[in-house]
């Protein structure tokens, strides 16, 4: 299963085919489609396999779009929405679709995507932002600005989970990457809560939250640390998880961010990137900020070259891994200690890298592209004076 990103041109005067669906490894351009409205989107949210493709936006009807992968990217009839429609996330079958809006005739509302009719309406309230999926799959939190703020449904039969309000308007809810707790950001004081899932009870206060109003948040893949996107600078508010205290500031300058959406804040398919969008300087006027996880340090649009246009918005999902092992042995057929790279074909990025065990020479490589050719790199050590060997156009498996 491919790894996808969706960008989308942040320009006005665009008004069809604005947004742009790449292959995230090769940088290959999928397709383009777009409302055919002069608008950026508020939200753009793939399923988890990657079969559809969902846009949210204000100002011109119907306010929606479904696009599908599989009939060529083509758009999906579904229902008229309202305006200032927000966020969306889809159930891990992709059988339903939870939409939801700052207009009380959509509030939360949940579709089942065979004919995109509606099933219920599970939360009747305006100023609803958004709605994510516990990893398992069990449970649904939605969150929005209106009295209690926040509601919890368990997926299996859509019922209401008792939950009590965290008294101050959700910007952002995240899953910890386990599903043993949920942390909020929060627009007023205390800015962060935390909820133990085994009860749906808050934990203890976060008391090192910064006085900034959230945006949405993250968890790390490892779930080491968490982040919450502000309003105020520095934007960016790190945390360790293990005890909730504030790590230190990070020494890029980061913009604004242009939405307060939580779905637009994402680590991307190869859990390497964190990435919002913000105001910053090009062609376009605004773009994205990406972070590298490794030494969270800010990366340039160089890092992300999909089209001559800057990311004012993005969506990614992540494919299924693909495995490439084997063993590695030197000259005198002995197992060996060696470093192993992994590269796409078509466009040379460097992709996985890792060291063989000295015991028994054996290596393995996750990779998320299942669509692409990769050649593996098996680096020779300096004092054998060798070339380096090259395993060309592996699709996965055992690399000999």
């Amino acid at each position: 299963m491919p790894a996808y990103i969706a960008t989308a041109y942040p320009g006005s005067s665009v008004t069809n085919k604005n947004i742009q669906i790449y292959d995230y490894y090769t940088r290959r351009l999928l397709g383009m489609v777009g409302p055919g409205v002069p608008v950026a989107p508020n939200v753009m949210v793939f399923s988890p396999s990657g079969r559809f493709l969902l846009i949210t936006y204000g100002g011109y009807p119907p306010f929606w779009h479904v696009f599908d992968r599989d009939a060529g990217w083509g758009s999906v009839a579904i229902p008229t929405g309202v305006n200032s429609m927000q966020g969306a996330c889809f159930t891990a079958d992709e059988h339903y679709c939870v939409a939801t809006s700052t207009v009380s005739a959509v509030g939360a509302t949940l579709y089942d995507t065979t004919d995109w009719s509606v099933v219920t309406k599970l939360v009747d309230s305006g100023s609803v932002y958004g709605a994510t999926l516990s990893p398992d799959g069990a449970a649904l939190v939605v969150y929005g600005g209106a009295s209690p703020y926040l509601w919890v449904f368990d997926t299996s039969d859509w019922s209401a989970i008792s939950v009590a309000s965290p008294g101050v308007p959700c910007y952002g809810a995240a899953f910890s990457p386990d599903g043993s707790e949920v942390l909020l950001s929060l627009n007023t004081s205390p800015y962060l809560k935390l909820i133990d899932t085994s009860d749906w009870t808050y934990k203890a206060a976060i008391s090192a939250a910064a006085a900034r109003s959230g945006r949405g948040c993250v968890y790390t893949p490892d779930g080491a640390v968490a982040v919450n996107l502000t309003s105020a600078s520095p934007y960016i508010d790190r945390y360790d998880t293990s005890d909730w205290s504030m790590m230190p500031a990070l020494s890029d300058t980061y913009p604004a961010p242009t939405s307060s959406g939580g779905n637009q804040i994402t680590i991307t398919p190869d859990n390497k990137y964190l990435m919002y969008p913000g105001s910053v300087s090009g062609s376009a006027g605004t773009g994205y900020v990406a972070i590298r996880l490794a030494d969270w340090k800010s990366v340039g649009p160089g890092a992300f070259p999909y089209s001559p246009l800057e990311l004012k918005l993005t969506a990614c999902v992540k494919g299924s891994p693909l495995e490439v092992r084997g063993e590695v042995r030197d000259i005198d057929g002995y197992v060996a200690a060696r470093r192993v790279r992994a590269y796409v074909r078509e466009t040379g990025q460097l992709c996985a890298e890792t060291v063989s065990s000295g015991g028994d020479g054996s290596y393995s490589l996750e990779l998320y592209e299942g669509d692409a050719e990769y050649d593996i790199q098996f680096m020779a050590d300096p004092l054998e004076n060798l070339n380096d060997l090259f395993y060309a156009r592996t699709t996965g498996g055992t690399v000999p």
